[in-house]
């Protein structure tokens, strides 16, 4: 660490002739300034400036792992006897490349993979003329079972889009004329789109992170040419008029659950009801990791990250926990809320910006731990992977046994943490360092980082969060742009249906059939206006569900069987 002094730049601008005609006194004086100026170029802003430089390497395109092992190059792998492998002298001069491990196939891999697929058996046999030849007119023969072998070949089937005629024959006799009447799976009058048509655009949106264009042209290669604009069209209307009041169901059981993960995206809109094109934002909340109740994700856009947001859907809910990062909109919030909302900060969140100052410097992996040590970034690093590593093993108690083992093992680790990040005096530091926004942003959001000691069933880290918007983020990285602000809107209803199925063990593709195929009927039942409550048999760990995603599988299987391949 270092004390920076702050330095005055202001230099007179002399000419030659001025130069000349100064008295020594004056050219000391300048000659000193100058030298001054430069020793606190070469001191300070170049130094500043490097670590920054980089840091945007790394963030760029460095790993993006941060698990210790890869961090400090120190293998913390265990032998049998439980004992950690010591490293051999002379292995801390390595030089900093990646030791990749490569993967170890075990005995029952292929069977693990295999156990889920349905098995269509095909005989390979000879025809009586390739028998006659081999064993000659006359001999007898036999298939013998004993010796048959078996080879298992994984096929997959082109996705094949086909027209359904239906024929609805009427009736005429008595008097009467009679219509046979069932539904046929249209959603919208004259229109192409049906619940398989739509649950396909937008598993492929959604799921598999692919823009509208390249579905479009996946959809014409099959013979089925559907221009993006009306794909989108239609995600659009069915997102407002059946997706919408759904979502915004998803979002009152989630504020019943109390406890909840928060955070935010950027995504760039074309077309505003400005006409510019701005940089928005997709809020992201998710039930909390620890509680024993339906995982629940909704993401909600709005082009700002203002609290009025969370004045709009959560100035309602009494008693919130919210686990998120220390952005200001969250305690303001909270601060409003005059303690009925609780702010729970994230260690994942501190501990990215040791890591990141870890990454940046130059041969960190070659140096021994003991040297490591003595780097203020790693000590704080370790001391959080110490509370992460309690957490691990309390993961499976229930919430007053965690709380308990909390209190007992993990607040001495806090209380060191903070003593620590405390007895370093800002003085020594350079106020424009990374080390230093790092370490200010734990003192000074202590009270949020102490939360989970208070409440067993507050997480550490709001990591569950970020894994719920990764999907999106990849996405965002193929499409570029939203085109309008209700595509954005809608964009966010169907990922909320998509993160919260695959949270609860669902197949995104069936889940998505399985609400297109019931909204319809649900609202055309309750006049257009259906009650909130009536969305709960819809949810993704229903057993209507369940039995429904089994009842489908069960149906392909059949037809799988069913099915010969071509010759």
């Amino acid at each position: 660490m270092r004390t920076k002094k702050t330095m005055d730049y202001r230099f007179p601008h002399y000419t030659e002739d001025d130069l000349r005609a100064l008295d020594p006194e004056a050219l000391v004086w300048a000659y000193c300034l100058l030298q001054d100026r430069f020793e606190h170029l070469r001191d300070y802003d170049l130094p500043d400036l490097e670590e920054k430089y980089r840091i945007s390497l790394v963030k760029r395109f460095g790993r993006s792992t941060e698990k210790s092992s890869s961090l400090t190059g120190h293998s913390q792998e265990k032998k049998p006897d439980g004992k950690a492998t010591e490293q051999k002298s002379g292995e801390s001069e390595q030089t900093d490349k990646v030791q990749k491990n490569h993967p170890v196939r075990h005995a029952g891999c292929a069977d693990k993979v295999k156990k889920n697929l349905t098995v269509v058996d095909e005989q390979i046999e000879l025809t009586p003329e390739e028998l006659v030849k081999t064993f000659g007119e006359g001999v007898s023969y036999k298939d013998d079972p004993n010796f048959e072998k078996t080879y298992d070949v994984v096929c997959s089937l082109p996705v094949t889009h086909y027209i359904r005629r239906y024929h609805i024959h009427v009736y005429r006799g008595g008097g009467k004329i009679v219509t046979a009447v069932r539904h046929i799976g249209k959603m919208k009058a004259g229109s192409l789109m049906t619940p398989d048509i739509l649950a396909e655009i937008v598993n492929d949106r959604c799921v598999l992170q692919l823009p509208m264009n390249r579905i479009s042209q996946d959809f014409g290669r099959n013979g089925f040419p559907l221009t993006r604009q009306t794909m989108a069209r239609w995600c659009i209307d069915i997102g407002f008029q059946y997706i919408g009041p759904l979502v915004c169901r998803m979002l009152d059981l989630l504020k019943a659950q109390r406890y909840l993960h928060a955070d935010e995206t950027f995504l760039t809109v074309a077309r505003t009801p400005s006409g510019e094109r701005k940089e928005c934002r997709q809020w992201v909340f998710r039930t909390s990791s620890l509680l024993d109740a339906p995982q629940i994700i909704v993401f909600w856009f709005d082009e700002t990250r203002s609290t009025d947001v969370l004045r709009e859907l959560f100035g309602d809910a009494k008693s919130l926990v919210i686990i998120c990062d220390a952005y200001v909109s969250y305690k303001t919030f909270a601060k409003e809320k005059e303690g009925d909302t609780i702010i729970a900060n994230c260690y994942t969140h501190a501990r990215r910006n040791f890591t990141d100052i870890i990454k940046a410097i130059p041969g960190f992996k070659t140096l021994s731990e003991e040297e490591q040590n003595e780097i203020l970034s790693c000590r704080i690093v370790r001391m959080i992977d110490r509370i992460f590593k309690l957490e691990r093993e309390l993961k499976d108690l229930d919430a007053e046994s965690r709380l308990a083992a909390r209190q007992e093992k993990a607040m001495p680790i806090v209380n060191e943490l903070f003593d620590f990040l405390h007895s370093l005096p800002d003085s020594d530091f350079d106020k424009s360092s990374k080390l230093y926004e790092a370490v200010n942003y734990m003192k000074n959001q202590e009270d949020g980082f102490r939360v989970f000691l208070q409440d067993g069933k507050v997480p550490v880290h709001n990591s569950s969060c970020e894994q719920a918007i990764i999907p999106f983020s990849l996405g965002r990285n193929n499409w570029k742009c939203i085109d309008s602000i209700d595509g954005a809107i809608t964009l966010g209803y169907y990922y909320s249906l998509t993160e919260t199925a695959k949270a609860n063990g669902a197949v995104p593709l069936y889940y998505l059939k399985y609400l297109f195929e019931r909204l319809p009927a649900l609202f055309e039942a309750s006049g257009g206006k259906p009650a909130p409550q009536s969305f709960d048999s819809l949810m993704p760990w229903t057993e209507d569900y369940r039995s429904y995603e089994r009842q489908t599988i069960a149906e392909l299987n059949k037809n799988l069987m069913q099915w010969k391949p071509a010759s």
